[in-house]
C-alpha cells in the first residue's frame, strides 16, 4: 500500500468494513488510533489502549462511531504512506478538481505527553480545488453508553461516557452540531491549509485548545519522533524496514509506566466469521518479553528499562504466583463482557476480556508481529534473573548480520497483534 493509488469507492465492502490491513495506525505512547484508506478513523480508544473506545465502527460500522474527513467527490482516488520516521501519516486525495495532502497525527507536546489526549488533522491544497465533508461521531462504546453532544460557546463538545471531546478547528470550516455529533463541509484551494482538531479527556477539566496550537504541535510531534528514532541502533541492511517495525512496537508501550500492551485494539478475530476475537490489550508475559527482547536488540533503552521494571512491579504486586497476563494498569484481569454488538465483518461474539483467554492455536487475519528474537529473552530474565537483582537484564547492541524479521516493510500496517502462541 505505500503510496499505491486506490478509488475511494473500493475502501470498504457493502457492509461498511475496511480491509484489516488496510488500516494505518497512529499512536501517542498512550493511545492509538486506526485511519482506513477513506481517510475515515474506525477506532479511538481514549486515553489509553485499553479505554473503553470512544471511537469503534472497526467493531460496528452503524453504531460504533467514526471521524470521517475525506473529498465530496465519490470518484476520488487516495495514496498514503507514514511521514518518514514517524507514526504519522500522510494521505493524498486528487479529484477532478484538484489535490490536497492531509497529515493525521496524536500529537505530543514540548516536553513530552499532554496532559489531554489529541487528535489534529492537517489539510493541505496542492492543486486546484478539493471540496472535503467532515463528520465526527462518537460511538456508543460498545453499548456501554449513549453519545451526546453540545454546542458550547468555545467550540462543539462530544460526549461519551466519561470521555469528553471538544472540536477545533480554522476558522473557515463551519460546523453543524447534532444531538450526537459534529459534521462540516469546506472547500481547500492550492496554497491553503485547515486544521481540524479533537482534544479529549476522562474525567479532567477539557482544555479547549487554540487551533494554531494544535496545528503546531503536528510538527513538534513529528520531530520528537524523528528524534526517538534517531536512537535505533541498526544500520545494516533493510533499516527502513526495521525502523518501521520499531515504530510498530513502540505504539504497544505506555510511555507513562512502561506497561507493554498485546495489541492495540481489541476482538478482532482470528478467522474472519470464527468465534475467536479475544481482547489482547494486556501485557502477556510472552508478548512483553518479545517486544522488550526486539527493543533491547536495537539499542532502545528507555523503554526496555520502563518496561522491564514495570513488569516486575506488576509480578511482585500480585506474587507470588507470576500470572500469564497483567492489565496496562498492573492488576491481574477478572472478568469478560460480551456486548451485542455486530464484531468485524459479523465475527462473534466480541469479548471485551478482563481474565486471561485461552491460547490461540491458529494464525491471526492481522498480522504485524515483532522481530522475533534471538538468543537469551529479555522476558526471561523480567520473570527469573531480573527478580533476584532487578537493575540487570540484557542489553547490547546489534551488529549488522543480528538475525531479525521486519515487519511489515515500508508499507502501512495494520494494528498491532499479538504474535500467536
Amino acid at each position: 500500500m505505500g503510496g499505491k493509488e486506490v478509488s475511494t469507492t473500493q475502501v470498504r465492502d457493502d457492509d461498511g468494513y475496511a480491509a484489516i490491513g488496510d488500516y494505518a495506525v497512529l499512536g501517542d505512547g498512550r493511545g492509538a488510533a486506526l485511519v482506513a484508506a477513506d481517510g475515515a478513523i474506525d477506532w479511538w480508544a481514549v486515553p489509553r489502549l485499553d479505554s473503553p473506545p470512544a471511537f469503534a465502527a472497526l467493531l460496528d460500522p452503524e453504531r460504533g462511531g467514526s471521524i470521517e474527513l475525506g473529498p465530496a467527490d465519490p470518484d476520488a482516488t487516495v495514496a498514503r504512506h507514514y511521514v518518514a520516521h514517524t507514526n504519522q501519516l500522510q494521505t493524498t486525495f486528487t479529484t477532478s478538481s484538484g489535490q490536497v495532502v492531509m497529515t493525521d497525527s496524536l500529537n505530543s507536546g514540548s516536553a513530552g505527553p499532554l496532559p489531554w489526549s489529541e487528535l489534529a488533522r492537517r489539510v493541505e491544497g496542492i492543486d486546484g480545488t478539493v471540496d472535503l465533508e467532515l463528520t465526527i461521531r462518537p460511538g456508543d462504546g460498545l453499548r456501554a453508553w449513549e453519545p451526546w453532544a453540545e454546542d458550547d460557546p468555545r467550540g462543539p463538545i462530544l460526549h461519551a461516557g466519561k470521555i469528553t471531546l471538544g472540536v477545533r478547528c480554522s476558522p473557515a470550516i463551519v460546523l453543524r452540531v447534532d444531538h450526537d455529533q459534529v459534521s462540516g463541509s469546506f472547500t481547500v484551494e492550492a496554497g491553503q491549509r485547515r486544521l481540524v482538531g479533537i482534544v479529549a479527556a476522562e474525567a479532567d477539566p477539557l482544555f479547549m485548545c487554540d487551533v494554531d496550537s494544535i496545528d503546531h504541535r503536528i510538527d513538534i510531534t513529528s520531530a520528537s519522533w524523528r528524534q526517538w528514532v534517531s536512537q535505533v541502533n541498526w544500520h545494516g541492511a533493510g533499516r527502513e524496514q526495521i525502523l518501521r517495525s520499531v515504530l510498530a512496537l513502540k505504539t504497544l508501550v505506555i510511555t507513562e509506566t512502561g506497561a507493554t500492551a498485546a495489541a492495540a485494539t481489541t476482538s478482532l478475530p482470528e478467522n474472519v466469521g470464527g468465534p475467536k476475537n479475544w481482547d489482547y490489550r494486556f501485557a502477556w508475559i510472552r508478548d512483553a518479553a518479545l517486544t522488550i527482547d526486539a527493543l533491547a536488540v536495537f539499542g532502545v533503552e528507555e523503554e526496555v528499562h520502563a518496561a522491564v521494571a514495570w513488569l516486575l512491579h506488576a509480578i511482585r504486586a500480585n506474587g507470588p504466583d507470576v500470572h500469564v497476563m497483567y492489565t496496562l494498569g498492573g492488576d491481574v484481569p477478572t472478568e469478560v463482557r460480551q456486548p451485542s454488538v455486530p464484531g468485524y465483518r459479523h465475527s462473534t461474539p466480541v469479548m471485551i476480556a478482563t481474565r486471561p483467554p485461552p491460547r490461540p492455536s491458529s494464525a491471526s487475519t492481522a498480522t504485524c508481529s515483532a522481530p522475533s528474537p534471538t538468543g537469551s529473552s529479555a522476558a526471561t530474565s523480567s520473570t527469573s534473573t531480573a527478580t533476584a537483582n532487578s537493575q540487570i537484564w540484557p542489553t547490547g547492541a546489534p551488529t549488522a548480520g543480528a538475525t531479525t524479521t521486519p515487519a511489515c516493510g515500508n508499507s502501512v500496517p495494520t494494528a498491532p497483534t499479538p504474535r500467536r502462541r
